[in-house]
Parts: structure tokens; sequence; C-alpha cells
């Protein structure tokens, strides 16, 4: 895919200095794999026990048993950030790993990438089996599959270059993204008079958003929304949707 952008995302802050709490703590004594399994193994285990998961559990559930779900074959993360540091990334890999039970995907059918992933971080996820994309112009080549899409807080212009890999009626139909609420960009757009493919993505998407994180949980999983276009409803859509203009 051309041009990866991915920005860090910036939820409206409640106070206080964030920071610094997002950061991993670092213990030079010990081996950057060990500290990656004991942080995740340690944020696992708090958001599986807050209410908040007990609520994205529900969500799943309702939105699988649509009529209209692609039932996903391949996963695809994109711009989780560093492993290494960042406790928001780690946060989501959680969760990430909670898709993958949930769709029973097979580990070497989960791919990931991010440009400021260290080689720390692509260690570390190739030790569950998950596939490190190399080379970012080849995220979306093997796209012949129903494919869910992971790309919680990326940057519009990640999403429209991700929608455009996707853009006809035989394709859109089988994506799941779970990102970002598109809406919030699409009510951002300064110039309504060209229409971008976010805009015309939500016309006719399904949507059904995560519910709203705790504080020490918002920075991890703010404004992130379940969207997908039904197959009937992508085979009438006109010659003029589909045109990327």
């Amino acid at each position: 895919m051309d041009g990866f952008k991915y920005k860090a995302y910036k939820p409206k802050s409640k106070g206080g200095n964030r920071r610094n709490k997002n950061q991993l703590p670092i213990n030079l004594e010990v081996n950057s794999n060990d500290k990656l399994t004991g942080a995740l193994y340690h944020r696992r285990n708090v958001i599986k026990q807050s209410d908040w998961f007990k609520g994205v559990q529900h969500t799943f559930d309702s939105v699988i048993s649509s009529d209209n779900w692609p039932t996903p074959a391949k996963i695809i993360a994109l711009g989780l950030g560093s492993f290494e540091d960042n406790r928001n990334a780690v946060d989501q890999l959680v969760l990430l790993e909670y898709i993958i039970e949930k769709l029973q995907i097979a580990p070497n059918n989960v791919s990931l990438y991010d440009p400021v992933c260290t080689e720390t971080d692509k260690d570390f996820v190739k030790q569950f089996g998950y596939d490190y994309i190399q080379n970012s112009d080849s995220i979306h080549t093997n796209n012949n599959c129903n494919m869910f899409l992971y790309m919680p807080h990326c940057d519009k212009v990640l999403y429209e270059a991700t929608l455009s890999s996707y853009w006809s009626a035989d394709k859109l139909s089988t994506v799941v993204l779970l990102g970002n609420d598109l809406s919030l960009y699409s009510n951002r757009q300064k110039d309504k008079g060209n229409v971008s493919l976010v805009s015309k993505f939500l016309t006719f998407s399904e949507s059904n958003n995560l519910p709203n994180p705790p504080d020490d949980l918002i920075n991890s999983f703010n404004e992130l929304c379940f969207q997908y276009v039904p197959s009937l409803r992508a085979r009438w859509l006109n010659e003029e949707y589909w045109n990327k203009q």
C-alpha cells in the first residue's frame, strides 16, 4: 500500500499527564521479550476483568450474529504502535487476542504492520504465530477473502488508503473494519465538494460502537466502532459510488 501514514491518536484529555502513564516501566535487567510478556499478561488481566470488556463481548456477540455479517477468514492489524514502550499498544494487542479467539482465526492468518515497530516488537508478535508484514506495499495484496481490519486510532489518510484497496462491489462487502468511528472524520471534512471514500463508505455501512471505555482505558479504546457494508447493499450501488474521485 503506497504511503502508509501513521499518526498517534490524541483523544480528548480528561486532565492529568497521561504520557508517562502510557509508557511501560523500563527495567534494563529484564529481557525485552520477558518484559513485554509480563506487560501483556498484566494488561490482559486488567482489561478482561473490567466491566468495559463485558460490554465489548456483548457488542461483539451482537455484531457477529447479524445476517449481514461477512465472516472474516483473515485479520490485518495496522497502526497499533510499538509494544516495547507503549501501554496503549499492549492494550490493543489484548483486544486483538480476543478477536482472534472469538473469530477462530488461525495465528498464521493474522498479520500486523506499523512502521514504528522495533525488531523486539516484531519478534514478540512472531512468537504467537502472527505474521509481521515487512513491506507496506504488500499489506493488501492477498485480499481475496473476507478480511477483518483492526485499525484502532489510525489517521484518516490511512483509512482512505485502506478503503481504496478494497473499493469495488465484490471486495468492499468482504471487509469488516474495527477502528475509529469514521463519522467523526466525515463530520470534520472541510471540503464538502470533494467527497472522501470515508464519507462514501459511511453512507451505506452498518456501524456498532464499542462501549465507552473508563478513564484508564480511554487512550487505548476511545471512539472505536465496527463498520462494514453488507453485500446486498454493495451490489446495487451505482458506478458513481465506486468512482474514487
